[in-house]
C-alpha cells in the first residue's frame, strides 16, 4: 500500500536519515517522490505567503526586515521563492556528498537527500507562517522571519546527524558542524 505524501512528511521529521535511506536503496513504494515532495511543500509555503500579504500586507505577519540583503534583493529573493530555494540543493547535495557520503552513495542520491531535507525545511517554514499567522491574531504584531532560522538550524542539524549515523565514517561530529 502507498502512504505518500503525508507520511514521507512525517517519517522526515522523525528519522529524516533512515527515510532518505530507504528511499534511495529502492524502498520507495511507501515514499512520496522527492522532487514532488519538495514541489507540494514549496506550493503550498508560497500560497500561504501569498495569502498572508494579500489580507495583511507586506511585512505585517511576517517581518522580512531585509533577510536577504537590501530590500530590494529581499523582495526579489521572496517574490522568486522557489527559484531561490531550487538554486540551494545543488550546493547542499555538494556538502552532503563531500562530508558524508562518498563512496556510499554517488551525487545524484545526494541530489535526493537534499531535496527531501529542503522540502522539510520549507515544511517547518510553513509551520511558522502558521504560528506567525496566531501569533498576529492574538497580538496584532509582526513576527521576525529570522527566528525561523533556529528551526532551519535544528532541522538540518537533526537531518545530518539522522543521516551520517548509518555510514561508518571517521569524525562524525565535525563533519556535522562543516555541514550545518
Amino acid at each position: 500500500m502507498e502512504r505518500g505524501f503525508f507520511f514521507t512528511s512525517l517519517k522526515m521529521i522523525v528519522e529524516p536519515g533512515q527515510t532518505v535511506k530507504n528511499f534511495i536503496e529502492g524502498k520507495r513504494k511507501n515514499y512520496q517522490a522527492p522532487v514532488s515532495y519538495f514541489l507540494i511543500w514549496t506550493t503550498v509555503y508560497i500560497l500561504l505567503l501569498y495569502w498572508i500579504e494579500k489580507l495583511f500586507g507586506v511585512n505585517v505577519v511576517i517581518d522580512y526586515k531585509e533577510y536577504f540583503g537590501t530590500a530590494t534583493t529581499t523582495k526579489f529573493a521572496i517574490s522568486h521563492l522557489s527559484f531561490v530555494l531550487t538554486m540551494v540543493i545543488p550546493f547542499n547535495a555538494l556538502y552532503l556528498y563531500l562530508l558524508v557520503a562518498k563512496g556510499r552513495y554517488n551525487y545524484m542520491e545526494c541530489i535526493v537527500a537534499a531535496i527531501y531535507a529542503l522540502g522539510t525545511v520549507i515544511l517547518f517554514q510553513f509551520a511558522f507562517a502558521i504560528a506567525a499567522l496566531l501569533i498576529y491574531a492574538i497580538s496584532n504584531t509582526a513576527v521576525d522571519l529570522r527566528i525561523s532560522d533556529s528551526l532551519k538550524i535544528f532541522y538540518i542539524s537533526w537531518f545530518i546527524i539522522s543521516f551520517i549515523k548509518l555510514f561508518p565514517v571517521k569524525a562524525k561530529l565535525s563533519r556535522v558542524l562543516l555541514f550545518i
